[in-house]
């Protein structure tokens, strides 16, 4: 990999003029790529500055390129390819071998975008040298190397508890000394319930909550409507659940559990409340669960993905269907089974706006780098749109489902694009 100076000449011709050094290793030379842009180019060489790769003006702009600045570069066969690397921030070599196959997904589908991709656990950065131990997927497995910690990381700690560790706190606080985090940080649930029902375009969309219920209002609650618990921060052990009153009995359902597990009953309020929150209801949000537009007697969810493109605008990646009580992969159902064709077609550009509107009203309210989010939407049955949960990592789990895969792809892609982005606004900073 060469570090070469880019300097721009006025020339309408999509032109390179490489040092010769180069050159005559590198003769075939018939395509130049910077991360989404590539284009053909004709290569010649020169005898000046072996540090300087010379670019006519026509291609600079094609391809998105800075004047007077470096960048990395790797010849592969006919191509040029400018390089930039993503570090992909984990908790250590447990969760990366749990995700080895969508993780070496992933560097594969940087390595399209000229990306060298990097994967590393709190415990393997070295902040005084400015250095990570990385693991690096090559030719076919797991390698560990030595490297610079990368411009831009992309945050994946898994969970609220590791990323509530005192040391791993320490460690993204040394790498934004440095770098740009993107996914900084998992959400507040009551926070962007908040942000979200201060703005108009969104408030319509969210059920009636109450931040930390007291026992008088969820029985109160139970009366009228079935509710949602949603924890405040899920790190603590408390999960999702449903409750539903029917006649005199309380059908509670963990909403993020294994498929096929049971619904529990309980013949009394108070027995539900002693057996399953002795602890009382202060670390929960209380929303109010409306009936929800049904297939084959199943409540139907939609998951929406949103991403960052090279451009930094939002774009909605996926809309998919599945039912409530079977949220893994298995259960997705054809959004052509649930609508007609016109239907469908009106459904998915409404949620995609949706998705961007969402996406966009966070990113300027938490004023923190977001690459992704996902939102749990449904409609219910007079047809009105309601946002059940914002995501700010998405699951990486699409990528083991045939029918998703395309899609899942294409939020990979999005997170290069993005990154690419962000090489770009740091290299314009430094300048």
């Amino acid at each position: 990999m060469d570090q070469l100076r880019i300097k721009e000449y006025t020339n309408p011709k999509p032109r390179i003029i490489v040092p010769h050094d180069i050159y005559r290793y590198n003769t075939v030379i018939r395509k130049i790529k910077n991360g989404p842009y590539s284009t053909t180019c004709e290569c010649l060489s020169h005898y000046q500055r072996t540090d300087t790769i010379y670019i006519s003006s026509a291609l600079m702009q094609q391809l998105h390129l800075q004047n007077n600045h470096h960048y990395s570069m790797r010849f592969i066969g006919d191509t040029c390819v400018i390089t930039y690397t993503l570090g992909i921030f984990i908790a250590n070599s447990r969760q990366l071998h749990r995700s080895a196959h969508q993780l070496k997904e992933i560097v594969q589908v940087g390595e399209k975008y000229g990306f060298i991709t990097y994967v590393f656990g709190y415990k393997d950065v070295d902040l005084s040298k400015q250095k990570i131990q990385a693991y690096q997927y090559y030719k076919q497995q797991w390698l560990t190397t030595n490297v610079d910690i990368p411009f831009v990381i992309y945050n994946r700690i898994p969970n609220r508890k590791l990323e509530a560790h005192h040391q791993i706190k320490k460690i993204k606080q040394g790498l934004q000394s440095t770098s740009i985090i993107f996914n900084h940080d998992f959400f507040n649930k009551w926070q962007v319930y908040e942000y979200l029902f201060q703005d108009n375009e969104s408030r319509h969309l969210l059920p009636q909550a109450i931040f930390q219920p007291s026992e008088q209002s969820v029985k109160d609650w139970l009366n009228s409507t079935s509710i949602y618990l949603k924890p405040l921060q899920k790190y603590r052990g408390e999960e999702s659940y449903l409750i539903v009153k029917r006649k005199e009995q309380f059908i509670l359902i963990q909403t993020d559990a294994p498929p096929n597990s049971k619904e529990m009953y309980f013949p009394s309020f108070d027995l539900l409340k002693t057996r399953r929150f002795p602890k009382g209801f202060q670390h929960y949000v209380m929303e109010e669960a409306h009936a929800l537009f049904t297939y084959h007697d199943s409540e139907i969810i939609f998951r929406v993905n949103s991403n960052k493109n090279e451009n930094n605008k939002w774009v909605t990646t996926l809309i998919a269907a599945y039912q409530v009580r079977h949220s893994n992969r298995s259960n997705l159902v054809p959004l052509s089974n649930l609508f007609t064709e016109k239907e469908e077609e009106a459904f998915q550009i409404k949620i995609a706006k949706m998705a961007v509107t969402l996406s966009k009203i966070l990113e300027n309210r938490l004023d923190k780098n977001l690459g992704e989010l996902a939102f749990d939407v449904a409609i219910d049955k007079e047809k009105r749109t309601w946002l059940l949960d914002v995501y700010s990592r998405p699951s990486w789990r699409i990528l083991d489902h045939g029918t998703l895969y395309p899609f899942a792809l294409d939020m990979i892609e999005h997170l290069f694009r993005y990154s690419f982005y962000l090489h770009n606004q740091k290299r314009m900073n430094l300048s």
